[in-house]
C-alpha cells in the first residue's frame, strides 16, 4: 500500500514516510512497516499476516509505480487523491 495511517490518524504517503514513526493499514488499523530502498518503489507492508480485506500485499514494482502514476496524474488534473 502506498498511504499508511500515523498516530493521529493523518494520510501519510511512502514516498515521505519518517522511518521513526509508526504506522497503520487504513483499512484494518494493524501495524505496517515501511519500505523504501534503493530499488524497490515506496510502500508499507503489514507487520504480521492478516485477514484485511481493504489493502492486498505482494504487489509487484510495476503495479505500485503504475498506481503512484496514477495519483500524481489525478492530483494534478485537480483530484484529492487517497
Amino acid at each position: 500500500m502506498l498511504i499508511a495511517m500515523d498516530a493521529q490518524h493523518q494520510l501519510v504517503n511512502a514516498a515521505t514516510a519518517d522511518r521513526q514513526i509508526e504506522y497503520y493499514c487504513p483499512g484494518c488499523v494493524q501495524p505496517v512497516r515501511l519500505k523504501r530502498g534503493a530499488v524497490i518503489v515506496p510502500h508499507f507492508a503489514h507487520v504480521h499476516a492478516t485477514d484485511c480485506d481493504a489493502f492486498s500485499e505482494g504487489e509487484t514494482t510495476e503495479h505500485l509505480r503504475g498506481k503512484q502514476q496514477l495519483a500524481t496524474w489525478f492530483a494534478a488534473s485537480g483530484y484529492t487523491v487517497r
